[in-house]
C-alpha cells in the first residue's frame, strides 16, 4: 500500500515537472523602430536605453544626435520603456527622459528647434493721431525680433527690423478697444491711427472661484500667398480686466492659437490651449482643481489617483539630491500606470552615463497632466513626435495642469 502511494506521488510529481519543462516560452518578436533625437544644446551623442516593462534592458547604446536611427529589439512585449540621457557640455547636467510603455516608431523628438534666416531691413513706423497714452499697448510684426518705441503726445514711433519684401505692423490699444493692422513695404511708414478699428472683446463668466494670475495669449495666422505667418494679437500684459478676458481683431487672420492660464485655489497651474482654430471659443470647460491627486511622492514609492475625466498622459519630474550628480529626470506615463517605484526603475537601467553613482537619490519636483479628447498616452506622444500624425490628425484642444512640490 505504501509502495503504491509513493509511486502515485512520484508519478504526479513527474507529470507536473514534465508540464513545466514543456510549457512554451513567451514568443519573442523582433520590434523595429525609427527614432531621432535633436538635443539642445547640440551634443555629439546620447545614451538610448530600451527596456521591457519587467525592467529587463533590451538595448543600451550611444547614438548620434540629430540623426535618424533604425533600431530593433527582441521581446514578447510590443511596448517598451524608452530612456534617453544627454549631458549638457557646459553645465554637465544629465537630462534623463523616460517614455513608459510606448512604441516609439517614427518619433523625431526635436528639442533643438529650427532656425531660419530671412532678409530684413531696419524700419521705422510712425503712428499718428493716437489718443492719450495706453501703458498696455501691444506692437507686433511678423516674426518680430528686437524693437524699440517712443510715445510722445499723440505720436508713437517704432523701430524694428522688418521682413522683406513685405511685413505687417499690428498695434493694439486695449484701453480703447482699438487696433490697426498695416502692410509695411518701405523703410519709413506713417500710419494714421484714426483709421483704427474696434476689437472684439470676450469675457468668460464660468471661471472657477478662487483663481489667481489669470492670463490670456492669442496668436493669429495669415497667408500672404507665399508663406503663412504667426503674429501675437493679445497677451497677458494687455489684460485681462473686469471688462474682458480677451481682445482680438474680427478679421485679417485665417486661424488662431489661443490659451488661457491661471492658478487654482490650491496653486495648481492650469493651461487651456486651442490650436489652429478658425474661431475663438466663447465657452471653455475650466476646472476648479487638478484632475489628479498625488498620494505618495517618495523616490521609492510614487502613487497617483485621477478624477473620472482622466488625462491622456502625465509626467513626473525628478531632480537629483546627490551633490555629486547633477541630473534631471522626467517620466512620461499612462494614467493606467498610477503607481511605480522610480528608484528601482532608474537603477535597473544600469545606465553607462550614470555609472559611478552608486546611490541614486532624487526628489519630486512636479507632476503635470495633459488631456486631449480621444487620445491615450501613445497617441498623444505620437502627435508630439511624429510629423505625419501631427499633419493628418492634429490636436486642436488640450488641457494641462501642473502641480509643484
Amino acid at each position: 500500500m505504501r509502495k503504491n502511494l509513493l509511486f502515485g506521488i512520484l508519478a504526479i510529481s513527474a507529470l507536473f515537472s514534465c508540464d513545466k519543462e514543456n510549457s512554451p516560452e513567451p514568443m519573442l518578436k523582433v520590434s523595429e523602430f525609427n527614432f531621432r533625437l535633436d538635443t539642445s544644446p547640440k551634443v555629439a551623442d546620447y545614451e538610448l536605453i530600451v527596456s521591457q516593462r519587467d525592467g529587463k534592458v533590451l538595448l543600451d547604446t550611444l547614438v548620434a544626435s540629430h540623426e535618424n536611427h533604425k533600431l530593433s529589439v527582441k521581446s514578447a512585449d510590443t511596448e517598451f520603456d524608452i530612456t534617453t540621457i544627454t549631458v549638457d557640455p557646459t553645465t554637465l547636467m544629465n537630462n534623463i527622459k523616460t517614455y513608459a510603455k510606448v512604441n516609439p516608431n517614427n518619433w523625431h523628438i526635436n528639442n533643438f528647434g529650427t532656425a531660419t534666416t530671412k532678409q530684413r531691413e531696419k524700419t521705422r513706423v510712425t503712428y499718428t493721431n493716437l489718443p492719450s497714452y495706453d501703458s498696455n499697448f501691444l506692437f507686433m510684426a511678423r516674426e518680430l525680433g528686437s524693437w524699440s518705441t517712443s510715445w510722445s503726445g499723440s505720436t508713437l514711433t517704432v523701430d524694428f527690423n522688418r521682413l522683406l519684401p513685405t511685413d505687417q505692423a499690428y498695434l493694439l490699444l486695449p484701453k480703447y478697444g482699438k487696433y490697426i493692422l498695416s502692410d509695411v513695404t518701405t523703410a519709413q511708414k506713417s500710419i494714421d491711427f484714426s483709421e483704427a478699428k474696434n476689437t472684439i472683446k470676450t469675457k468668460y463668466n464660468n471661471k472657477p472661484a478662487g483663481i489667481t494670475n489669470l492670463r490670456s495669449y492669442l496668436y493669429g495666422y495669415a497667408n500672404d500667398g507665399v508663406s503663412t505667418y504667426k503674429m501675437m494679437l493679445f497677451s497677458a500684459f494687455n489684460g485681462p480686466t473686469e471688462e474682458y478676458d480677451l481682445q482680438h481683431p474680427p478679421t485679417g487672420f485665417d486661424l488662431f492659437d489661443f490659451n488661457m492660464q491661471y492658478h487654482d485655489a490650491d496653486k495648481n497651474w492650469h493651461i487651456y490651449s486651442f490650436n489652429g482654430i478658425s474661431t475663438i471659443p466663447t465657452e471653455i470647460n475650466f476646472l476648479g482643481k487638478a484632475d489628479f491627486t498625488v498620494n505618495k511622492s517618495a523616490f521609492d514609492d510614487f502613487q497617483i489617483a485621477f478624477e473620472a475625466d482622466k488625462p491622456s498622459i502625465y509626467n513626473t519630474w525628478w531632480s537629483s539630491t546627490d551633490a555629486n550628480l547633477k541630473a534631471s529626470w522626467e517620466v512620461y506615463s499612462s494614467p493606467a500606470d498610477n503607481s511605480f517605484n522610480p528608484k528601482a526603475l532608474l537603477e535597473n537601467l544600469k545606465s553607462k552615463t550614470l555609472a559611478g553613482n552608486s546611490s541614486l537619490a532624487f526628489k519630486l519636483v512636479s507632476v503635470t497632466s495633459q488631456t486631449a479628447t480621444d487620445r491615450n498616452h501613445q497617441a498623444f506622444l505620437d502627435y508630439l513626435y511624429n510629423a505625419t500624425v501631427r499633419k493628418d490628425n492634429p490636436i486642436r484642444h488640450t488641457r494641462k495642469i501642473y502641480k509643484s512640490f
